[in-house]
């Protein structure tokens, strides 16, 4: 069950100055501020339950109530980041900046109104209808009702099964909350029907909202009337490009001409000139090459001031690797529908937008922590090395976007334990390492990696002389082909129109067939197990 919280947003415009001609606009929430504390332990219980008690445990260790924002931020960023791997350092820093935990916060600090005490201002604990400050006054044996327990809910003993809920609301950082929940601790444990919940407050900051990043507009509002500027009357620049013309022309009255021509060139330097046909070819291509060899830093640079580095870019020779590899690239985005012009984001080949459509903020997040998941299960196999620096660029060229066709049929043999006639962990072959995934390969063709990877079964009758695929699958064996080969057995009742007991007892199976299943036993478990999977 999940609390019907009204969360809303506030838009404020703030005019700043009458000298600065500039509108800013920012979003806050309906909400007063929530503790940072708080956002930063329920970030570390979305990655692991165990880590929010740990970081529970270190901040009451250090009770740091009277502490500045900023100090309170930075002991919360600098405990957070000894708990957590160097990749999940920067989510973290986005979802504090995000404000993506304020609204859970929010709606602990909403259903404790329902029930908090006056006089218990930083933190009260709820046991059936007994409402205290301290658990002096906790009577176990009256107990009435059950709590209501939410999944944002932090159980303590993690996985307990009991019935009897102990709930603990408090300010994370306190002295109050951090008395309160050692006294929780021992009693819990003193009782085995027992275990209590937490669940955070905020102090009241007055009318100081939540301000939502990344949702701001500025607008800039420009003089865009033309003046009337007349050349002759104006004065010579002191400093162009390093040169005093004032004194140049002073000290060189028979060149006036040729340094009035000079003058002219070097004001033109500054201004946009028009490109002609030929320089407009691959300007796109190049300007994309320029900014993966000076990296993303270039990008703010380059497209804020375009049409002045066009010009330069424009002289560039282009590669033609590079060329074939965004040829092939914008190929993948057609396929899956994405035509030319059209803005896309995409992490690690999953679209996340199209075109203009919204970004959800909160999806977002969540999609860069699988994201993540999955390349640390790569790292744990071996197939992605910490120390290995990878080329992103070209990866990008082995992105499929292409919808996949799930409605064909395929088999699960998982349970029907397959007996594999071969064993590729075991090939004496240099090709052993799993970063051959990542290389370009024929699609048609199997890549030889000596791992147990690509696995072909057969479903194979073995009382069936004419079964030819036992043939084929000994061919596979002796071409050595990169694969793992399995043999499933399978009786027809209806065509052989008796039980399957009655075949292994009455019917011999080939030579082959009896290298596999040596015994009668065998092979009748091996069939039963096949007609229980299906």
């Amino acid at each position: 069950m999940r609390p019907a919280i009204l969360l809303g947003l506030i838009l404020g415009i703030i005019v700043v100055g009458n000298s600065e001609k500039t509108v800013k606009t920012s979003i806050h929430s309906k909400w007063s501020q929530t503790s940072i504390l708080a956002e930063i332990s329920e970030f570390l219980a979305s990655e692991n339950e165990n880590l929010f008690w740990e970081f529970m445990d270190i901040v009451n260790a250090n009770c740091i109530e009277n502490s500045t924002d900023v100090s309170t931020y930075n002991f919360g960023i600098s405990t957070a980041s000894s708990l957590l791997d160097p990749s999940e350092y920067p989510l973290l820093r986005f979802s504090l900046a995000s404000r993506i935990f304020s609204p859970r916060i929010e709606v602990h600090r909403q259903i404790s109104r329902k029930f908090q005490p006056i006089s218990c201002p930083k933190s009260f604990f709820v046991y059936g209808n007994q409402v205290g400050c301290d658990l002096s006054r906790l009577d176990l044996k009256e107990y009435s009702g059950n709590a209501e327990i939410f999944e944002f809910d932090h159980i303590f003993p993690m996985k307990s099964e009991a019935n009897r809920t102990l709930i603990i609301y408090g300010v994370l950082g306190t002295e109050e909350l951090k008395n309160l929940v050692l006294e929780a601790k021992n009693v819990v444990q003193t009782r085995e029907n027992l275990n209590f919940a937490l669940r955070h407050l905020s102090l009241s900051s007055g009318t100081t909202k939540v301000s939502l990043s990344g949702y701001g507009v500025e607008l800039a509002l420009k003089n865009t009337e033309y003046k009337a500027v007349d050349h002759s009357t104006q004065d010579l620049p002191e400093n162009l490009h390093g040169l005093n013309f004032r004194i140049l022309k002073n000290r060189h009255t028979d060149r006036q001409n040729e340094l009035e021509s000079l003058r002219e060139n070097l004001e033109k330097l500054g201004e946009i000139v028009p490109l002609k046909q030929w320089q407009l070819k691959d300007l796109g291509l190049k300007t994309c090459e320029r900014i993966q060899e000076e990296g993303l830093e270039e990008i703010e640079r380059v497209l804020q001031d375009f049409p002045i580095h066009a010009r330069t870019i424009s002289h560039r020779n282009l590669n033609e690797s590079f060329t074939k590899s965004i040829q092939k690239f914008q190929k993948s985005l057609k396929i899956a529908g994405i035509e030319n012009g059209e803005n896309l984001l995409a992490l690690n080949g999953r679209i996340l937008s199209k075109s203009d459509s919204k970004i959800d903020l909160f999806e977002l997040i969540e999609t860069m922590k699988s994201e993540k998941k999955v390349m640390d299960r790569l790292m744990e196999i071996g197939s992605v090395s910490e120390d290995l620096e990878i080329d992103y660029s070209k990866l990008l060229t082995l992105f499929d976007f292409s919808p996949i066709d799930i409605s064909k049929n395929a088999f699960d043999y998982r349970k029907a334990k397959p007996v594999f006639l071969n064993n590729l962990e075991s090939f004496l072959s240099p090709y052993r390492s799993l970063h051959l995934l990542l290389q370009p390969f024929p699609s048609d063709q199997i890549r030889p990696i000596a791992r147990n990877i690509f696995n072909l079964i057969f479903f194979i009758d073995p009382f069936d002389s004419e079964d030819k695929l036992l043939d084929l699958a000994q061919k596979y064996l002796k071409g050595k082909v990169f694969m793992r080969i399995g043999l499933v057995p399978f009786f027809n009742e209806n065509k052989w129109g008796m039980s399957v007991q009655e075949a292994v007892k009455s019917k011999k199976m080939s030579k082959e067939m009896g290298k596999i299943w040596k015994t009668n036993e065998e092979i009748l478990k091996a069939i039963k197990v096949e007609i229980e999977r299906k």
